[in-house]
């Protein structure tokens, strides 16, 4: 079993990133699991440029020469994922949307993989369940199969970049997420 995170923050070693570890972690204590984490802000990704011409090749590859297809092909290779951004005004940041828009060549190979949701922003109201519900569209347009409620985080006063690690509850929901892909990979294993 192998579970991927996804993380769509700038930010090194920020709120985003503590927490999808402390969901890897999680999956992690289980024997046999593996995790990867992705940092998107380590890669060139360019934008979507609506050419369609994935439709027209038979590999189903972008025209766009970037990071993306060794990004799709992790992605794509994992048993399950865990997508994690911060709220920028109201929604997830654009570098995941980048990520999520040029997403053509995961389609159907993702349908049915067990996906966590974590979203995190500075203010109470901040937007949290904005960008969750951002996120679990892109995961019903790739047929992926959220396991549990997104999880939207508030930062520690002052915003500082980890700082929720400190959060206990927050490290143990974070953790339960991981947990949870695990049992809903084993349930599926089987059966």
């Amino acid at each position: 079993m192998h579970i991927l995170g996804i993380v769509g923050s700038m930010r090194p070693r920020g709120n985003t990133e503590a927490i999808v570890r402390a969901a890897l972690a999680g999956a992690a204590e289980t024997p046999g699991v593996t995790t990867d984490l992705m940092l998107l802000r380590k890669h060139h990704i360019e934008f979507c440029r609506g050419c369609y011409q994935i439709h027209s090749r038979p590999e189903r590859s972008c025209a766009i020469r970037d990071d993306m297809a060794g990004l799709c092909a992790r992605t794509a290779d994992a048993d399950a994922i865990i997508f994690g951004s911060p709220v920028y005004f109201g929604g997830i940041t654009g570098l995941l949307r980048t990520f999520f828009d040029r997403s053509g060549p995961l389609w159907d190979r993702l349908t049915g993989k067990p996906a966590g949701i974590i979203a995190v922003g500075e203010g109470r109201f901040g937007g949290q369940e904005l960008a969750a519900q951002e996120m679990l569209t892109f995961c019903q347009a790739q047929r992926l199969h959220v396991v549990s409620w997104p999880l939207c985080f508030q930062t520690p006063a002052g915003d500082r970049p980890g700082s929720i690690a400190k959060d206990a509850d927050a490290v143990r929901q974070a953790a339960e997420l991981g947990r949870t892909l695990v049992a809903e990979l084993r349930q599926r294993a089987g059966s």
